[in-house]
């Protein structure tokens, strides 16, 4: 499921956010920071800065009414110039370093308490890889939604488009959605499939680095939608409500890379969604493979796991070569014609750069049996045999 949207939407804060953190605040960050560490960077950013404009003014003055003090003055010979004053050169010395002193404590502090997270964090994994994101939440879930960043002109929040229907208006790319719980802390164990990534959320005032065949870690908690955030919609624009009947209400947090990743670097986006903790459990059970057909089963995986981002299903060229019609027929590939078969398809996900389609670069990131299992594998087999017609017979 792909929503539209307007990227501008989802870097607003919610009114509750807005309160009045003074005229300069406002200027600096818009908004205040989403999670109780990001307040703490900017609490810190804060006296940093008054702390700066205060020096700044400070030695300006002195500056100013020293030109104008000890001016030249026709008639009066220049004095004597002292060159050294032990306890002025201590003070100016001494004084300082207890406001860095403070500055660095400050910033240690911070830094600790962004990278340990609290004993009962729910552990999630995200991993990058060109050019997207995923994340995978304790019961094996990914979240099969996604959203379209377009201009504003075709970014109306709560329609709906699907994957490969032609809804998509052109250079759109589909990015996807991470439903999390509010006031719950999360600890992401982070790694790249490819090449060195950032993960970068504004509104955490946080940039971590993800590496191939590395771990990082960071938690966050972010604050949860009140009564002032925006309402969930459903694919037909209705309002999402709970069980009770009470209207489900989210609030989002734009996820972008901050390091230089190939041609797509700037497009890989993703995005943060926080929403109710019931809502939530009821979101990951949806989204668990367990009692679901082979080709749910691939719809749900083509969805989460990235591949929609760059291979469509209904015959549009794409990063990728598209699904529909590719498997059990003949494809180009830099090796000679192949027939798209399943041990095809297997190779392709494990080892893509065995066999490259002709008019496509070697992008496809390698996937693990950890990432995409026996199952799932097959559930992908299942969903592009759905999507195909067999016109192409083996070669013997």
């Amino acid at each position: 499921m792909l929503h539209t949207l307007n990227l501008g939407q989802a870097l607003d804060a919610p009114t509750s956010l807005l309160a009045n953190g003074g005229m300069f605040y406002d200027w600096w960050f818009r908004n205040y920071g989403s999670t109780p560490t990001a307040s703490d960077s900017d609490r810190l950013f804060m006296h940093i800065f008054w702390i700066s404009v205060w020096w700044f003014v400070f030695l300006m003055g002195l500056m100013f009414y020293f030109v104008v003090r000890y001016r030249r003055r026709p008639g009066v010979p220049a004095p004597w110039s002292p060159s050294h004053n032990t306890k002025l050169e201590v003070a100016w010395t001494i004084i300082p370093c207890f406001f860095l002193l403070y500055i660095f404590l400050q910033g240690f502090h911070i830094y600790i308490d962004k990278l340990v997270p609290p004993g009962d964090a729910i552990q999630m994994q995200l991993t990058a890889k060109k050019w997207d994101w995923t994340l995978t939440y304790p019961n094996g879930a990914s979240s099969p939604e996604r959203t379209v960043a377009g201009p504003p002109a075709v970014a109306g929040g709560a329609s709906v488009v699907n994957v490969g229907s032609g809804d998509i208006s052109p250079g759109a790319r589909p990015i996807p959605i991470f439903y999390v719980p509010g006031d719950t802390p999360i600890n992401l164990r982070m790694i790249s499939q490819d090449v060195m990534h950032s993960f970068w959320v504004p509104d955490f005032r946080v940039k971590i680095d993800l590496f191939p065949n590395r771990y990082t870690t960071f938690w966050f908690e972010a604050k949860g939608p009140d009564e002032n955030a925006r309402v969930l919609k459903d694919s037909n624009g209705k309002d999402v409500t709970t069980a009770q009947g009470q209207v489900v209400r989210y609030v989002d947090h734009m996820i972008m890379c901050a390091e230089y990743c190939g041609d797509q670097h700037s497009e890989m986006l993703g995005i943060i969604r926080v929403v109710p903790k019931a809502y939530y459990l009821a979101k990951i059970e949806e989204w668990n493979i367990e009692g679901k057909t082979p080709e749910e089963i691939g719809r749900l995986v083509y969805q989460s796991q990235g591949c929609a981002a760059c291979h469509t299903v209904d015959g549009a060229k794409g990063a990728g070569p598209t699904w529909k019609d590719l498997f059990h027929n003949t494809v180009p590939t830099n090796a000679g014609p192949i027939f798209a078969d399943d041990n095809y398809i297997r190779e392709s996900i494990y080892s893509p750069a065995a066999k490259i389609h002709d008019g496509y670069p070697n992008n496809m990131p390698v996937y693990t049996t950890a990432q995409i299992d026996e199952r799932r594998l097959q559930g992908l087999i299942a969903y592009m045999r759905s999507i195909s017609q067999f016109k192409d017979t083996p070669k013997k």
